[in-house]
């Protein structure tokens, strides 16, 4: 019974947050890719950490910072 509540879940959630790609292109060291309720931007500070940042429509939303260093060029 528990599985099956929790697939239930796993299930509702995805569909309720799926959103449709519609573009995306590279500003510098971002990918930003819209969707239809936003822009998602992926900026990459290394090869080992990236910074994602979700703009929704209509929200203002300031980014959190969780990383100490700027984004640097990498191969």
């Amino acid at each position: 019974m528990k599985k099956l509540l929790f697939f239930s879940f796993l299930l509702f959630t995805s569909t309720t947050f799926a959103n449709k790609y519609i573009s995306h292109y590279q500003k510098g060291q971002s990918l930003i890719i819209a969707t239809e309720t936003g822009q998602v931007r992926l900026t990459a500070f290394s090869p080992f950490a990236m910074e994602t940042f979700y703009q929704l429509q209509d929200l203002k939303q300031l980014p959190s910072w969780s990383i100490a260093v700027k984004p640097g060029k990498f191969p």
